[in-house]
This record gives C-alpha cells, structure tokens and sequence, in this order.
C-alpha cells in the first residue's frame, strides 16, 4: 500500500502560484502545507515540463517572472526615495523626451571629471570628499569664469542684479 498523499489539483495550482508569482520560497509552502519533503519541487519540474509544449503556462510563467522582476524594481525605488528622504536629497526628474532638461547637469560632469576628477587620485572617501567640495565651491564655482555668464563666475553671476 502507498503512502502517497493526493493533492487536490486547485491546490497545487495555489501552492505553485504562490511560488512563481509572489516569491515565496518552496520550504515556507512545504512547512506552511505540510507538504512531504520534494513534493513541491517535484510539482515545479512537472510544471516545467508542461511549459514545453503548453503554452497557456508559458505566458503564465513569463507573466510572474514579470511581476517578480516589477516587485524587486519597485523594493529599489522605495529603498532609493527612503534614503533620499533621509538624507534631505530632493530629486528632480527631467520631462520624458526633453534631453535639454539635462544638459547643464551633463556639462558640469564633463567638466568635473575632466578638470579635476581624471587629474588627481585619492587615498581614501574622505579625501575625495573634501577635494571634490574644495573644487565646486572654491574653483568651479567661485575661480573659473564662463562665456556663457558673461565672463563671469557661476556666483558672480547668480548674485548678479
């Protein structure tokens, strides 16, 4: 006689969604189910295999990848924006397919990197802090003057009347 326990179909459906589309891992279902050890790993080699020729559960299957990929993306962006919150940064975004919103931004990291970042190399975070803070606030924004501004500095320039 054998010791196999029968699983109604729609629950091996639920346990095998929850798996594939919301992440949870097989020994959290094996434990919560009471599930025999191997059975849901068995079930999703089984399903693996329908996917071959099925393809209702191919697009089922890419679909909770998709979701898997969004809900892991979405985790970033609320990690991202907690620290921004944290840390008092105020993020700006540039208007969907306005290049030019960027372009200042772009300038100032050309100009960064190639007057002061590629010259120099640093010991340690703090130094390149320091040396980076020293270069915007003392050269770049108070010593080198621009075309654009008239000959003058980015301060002389914004305190200009």
């Amino acid at each position: 006689m054998s010791n196999k326990i029968k699983y109604e179909p729609e629950l091996k459906e639920q346990i095998i969604r929850l798996h594939l589309e919301e992440g949870r891992t097989i020994k959290s279902l094996t434990e919560e189910y009471h599930l025999g050890k191997g059975t849901l790993r068995y079930w999703l080699t089984q399903r693996s295999k329908e996917c071959q020729t099925n393809e209702n559960i191919q697009q089922e299957n890419a679909s909770y990848a998709e979701i898997n990929r969004l809900r892991k993306e979405l985790a970033e962006v609320k990690k991202e924006n907690e620290f921004c919150e944290k840390n008092h940064v105020q993020q700006s975004m540039s208007r969907a397919g306005c290049p030019y919103d960027n372009a200042p931004m772009e300038r100032f990291y050309n100009t960064f990197k190639n007057e002061f970042y590629y010259l120099y190399s640093f010991t340690s975070d703090a130094e390149l802090d320091q040396k980076t803070l020293e270069f915007i606030y003392g050269k770049y924004n108070h010593k080198r003057p621009y075309t654009h501004n008239g000959g003058r500095t980015p301060h002389a320039a914004r305190y200009a009347a």
